[in-house]
């Protein structure tokens, strides 16, 4: 099984695949017949094995891709239609993980604003409390302010997050 580090590797040399310019559906399009939306998925289910191993980052990342391909069209990201089964596996990991009382403090601004941006990208799963109570309390209704050194060689997560 591949690290967080080597799946990231991974996502960088993909990253430079993509299409960085055209109409909508024309990289839908490449992105369908050059196979990169398969390649992400890849990808995703990488970062899903990982964390039901109890990776934090793998989860950390996971949770990203679930919420990314709701939040943004798949033709900017490359992720789009992730398997059911593993998002469904992976957010099971992370109510697992909060009910434990276990904290994360990126999780503690993740959360919260991934409900605020996109409140339904885990309703088909719910009840998941301690999801829901960790995804409240947005302070100032924006994008929280990090550092982007923190954020660096992360992957997709990171990119966003590091701007």
């Amino acid at each position: 099984m591949n690290t967080v580090d080597d799946i990231g590797k991974e996502e960088a040399a993909l990253r430079l695949k993509m299409p960085v310019d055209g109409f909508a559906e024309n990289r839908d399009e490449f992105l369908t017949n050059s196979g990169l939306y398969d390649e992400w998925r890849k990808i995703y289910k990488q970062y899903v094995d990982l964390a039901e191993t109890g990776d934090i980052e793998a989860l950390k990342r996971a949770i990203f891709y679930a919420w990314y391909q709701l939040a943004e069209p798949g033709w900017l990201s490359g992720i789009s239609d992730l398997p059911g089964e593993q998002t469904k596996s992976v957010v099971f990991v992370l109510e697992d993980h909060l009910s434990q009382g276990l904290k994360d403090a990126e999780l503690e601004i993740m959360l919260p604003y991934y409900m605020l941006i996109c409140s339904y990208y885990l309703e088909r799963y719910y009840p998941l409390p301690f999801i829901q109570k960790a995804s409240v309390n947005v302070k100032g209704g924006g994008r929280p302010i990090l550092k982007s050194s923190e954020w660096a060689y992360r992957g997709q997560m990171g990119d966003y997050w590091g701007v």
